[in-house]
């Protein structure tokens, strides 16, 4: 029986110690300044000389009494409402340990059990992060956690309490460490995600290498200087003076690898510590925008500019530029975030558009040189089948293809090595690519004859078109009238 009394005493003075401790970091003291604990003796101050001992009692009575009293206090924080929700998890486990965390709630319906959600961060990983009431013993308060709009009518995390006026203090404290948190911990910063911002899904950057990944020689000068060096060398940048914000537009036709720009980009904004948010057709910008500043360093991808249906009366120019108008409106020339915007017709756009200031750089992705060719070929042969390969040859055969093209042309080699051999395994050869090119000449003009005699639909016809057909949203279409998706870079 002693030992549980001596136990019951640690505990109670732990308790009392950990409640002066929260009530110190809210910055004010445990009781209000009326009453000061000291000493062992009742020490009465001088103007009650003389007077009736009932006084000073009734004093304290209404002091207990209003400390009792209950008080409510809220916040929001400009945070994703999980990392509120995950952040203010971790603090109460610091401070409290988890002993009587999450006590059942009353409502209308009876007692409720505490909420925890499930938060599916990819890659198998997942965490679960408490949300809506939650009851704190020690405190005698509730907490409440859940999301509510900022001014923008973002969804930012909040934090709301109900508790005895008397641990006021420690509620200050618990806000307080909250806060501080937030600034160094996040469930969602340095990770590549898309842009729908409650309930994010996270890219599979799994099979993403930068070795399998063909440009000219040019454009990959032009992709590192403007995009991958400010990712790789973020310290670099900064101490040269130079502004981490900026805006890179890459245009160039279907199939040249834009999509497959992001995800590499992507790769290299997670290996170094930046927030990647791929903003797909269909989805805001503005709400991409709003992750990134709160997620920041950041990287916006918003892809395909001119496959979204837009209202009559728009234009490509239009959009680009309301585009702009919101990433210029995010913050200030210092903050730390990228925008990297993708078109198929970058001469729709005006030319006012393309000046440094507005777009910081545009970046021609097309056809390959011969040491992208060559790249692109190795990648998508195994190595068993790689044999003695005249890639001036093949390079010549395949002049003017896109990197798709490309890519076709190399799987059909295999299928022509196959055939040539009767089924026996042996390496692809010169012969086996160029033949597979010639078979795709009479495709690749088709299709660029098609381009050229089709009449384009406008925005305008791709609204009509979407609303027509149901309620499945915008119909997304490419420029031959198609449905067009984000190509994975598994």
């Amino acid at each position: 029986m002693a030992t549980n009394t001596k136990q019951s005493d640690a505990e109670k003075a732990a308790e009392a110690k950990t409640l002066m401790l929260l009530a110190e970091l809210g910055g004010q003291k445990v009781q209000d300044d009326a009453l000061v604990f000291q000493g062992t003796k009742f020490i009465l101050p001088e103007n009650y000389q003389g007077r009736s001992i009932e006084e000073p009692i009734a004093f304290l009575y209404e002091w207990d009494k209003e400390q009792n009293n209950t008080f409510s206090i809220s916040r929001a924080y400009d945070h994703h409402p999980y990392d509120v929700a995950y952040v203010f998890q971790q603090v109460l486990k610091e401070i409290f340990g988890t002993t009587g965390f999450g006590q059942k709630t009353m409502t209308m319906f009876g007692p409720q059990p505490p909420e925890f959600r499930t938060v599916n961060l990819g890659a198998g990983r997942t965490e679960q992060v408490p949300w809506g009431d939650f009851k704190v013993p020690i405190l005698r308060s509730t907490f409440t956690i859940t999301a509510t709009r900022d001014r923008n009518g973002q969804f930012v995390g909040y934090l709301g309490c109900e508790a005895p006026k008397k641990f006021r203090a420690q509620v200050d404290g618990v806000y307080k460490a909250v806060s501080e948190r937030l600034k160094t911990v996040s469930l969602f910063r340095g990770r590549a995600m898309d842009a729908n911002w409650l309930e994010p899904e996270f890219l599979d950057l799994e099979g993403v290498s930068e070795d399998k990944v063909a440009y000219s020689r040019e454009t990959i000068r032009q992709l590192d200087a403007n995009i991958w060096a400010v990712l790789e060398h973020t310290n670099a940048v900064v101490a040269a003076g130079m502004q981490l914000k900026r805006a890179v537009l890459l245009e160039g036709p279907y199939g040249t690898g834009k999509s497959l720009t992001g995800y590499l980009t992507a790769k290299k904004a997670v290996d170094n510590g930046w927030t990647f948010i791929y903003c797909k057709p269909g989805q805001e910008l503005q709400q991409a925008l709003h992750a990134a500043r709160l997620l920041a360093p950041a990287v916006v991808f918003f892809e395909d500019l001119d496959v979204v249906a837009e209202p009559a009366g728009s234009n490509e120019s239009d959009r680009v530029s309301k585009l702009l108008d919101q990433f210029d409106g995010i913050s200030n020339k210092t903050s730390p975030v990228m925008a990297v915007l993708t078109t198929n017709h970058v001469e729709r756009l005006h030319k006012g558009m393309l000046r440094p200031g507005r777009l910081d750089a545009v970046i021609h992705i097309g056809e390959l040189d011969p040491e992208g060719v060559r790249t692109l070929v190795e990648s998508c042969l195994p190595l068993n089948l790689r044999g003695n390969i005249n890639y001036e040859e093949v390079f010549l055969s395949m002049e003017g293809f896109l990197p798709a093209f490309i890519k076709e042309a190399t799987q059909r080699a295999i299928r022509y090595s196959i055939s040539r051999t009767k089924g026996k395994p042996e390496p692809v050869s010169t012969d086996d690519l160029v033949a597979s090119a010639r078979g795709l000449d009479r495709q690749l003009g088709l299709m660029t004859g098609a381009n050229e005699k089709k009449e384009q639909p406008t925005l305008e016809r791709a609204f009509q078109e979407a609303v027509r057909q149901g309620a499945d949203g915008l119909k997304l279409l490419d420029e031959d009238g198609d449905l067009d998706g984000v190509i994975s870079a598994k």
